[in-house]
């Protein structure tokens, strides 16, 4: 079947991914403040070949993140302080108001 003039079929390099499809909201740090952490339990089981517990200490660092940033989320959000979760520009701010498991130590 050959394509006809005006169909409006556009040829499209497959050959790369996309931009969108290579990068995910967990991706950014903007959306994940455990960014760093992430990537540093990744690239020690990427060195460990996948052995999990030589990354222990990396996955338990990755797990107080998490939690820790999942806390000031629900308490930014039940004092209605936006955005929830906050910019990394203010980050280092906001950890100094929160002690080590995410409870406010500061007003």
């Amino acid at each position: 079947m050959s394509q006809q003039k005006g169909s409006g079929a556009v040829a499209v390099d497959v050959s790369e991914p996309t931009q969108r499809s290579t990068k995910t909201k967990a991706d950014l740090a903007v959306h994940n403040p455990c960014l760093h952490e992430a990537n540093l339990t990744f690239k020690c089981l990427a060195q460990n070949n996948y052995d999990g517990d030589e990354c222990k200490a990396y996955h338990e660092n990755y797990n107080l993140c998490k939690t820790f940033w999942a806390r000031v989320y629900r308490d930014r959000r039940q004092r209605q302080l936006f955005p929830f979760l906050p910019p990394p520009s203010e980050r280092e701010a906001v950890k100094a108001q929160y002690d080590i498991h995410g409870d406010r130590i500061a007003d």
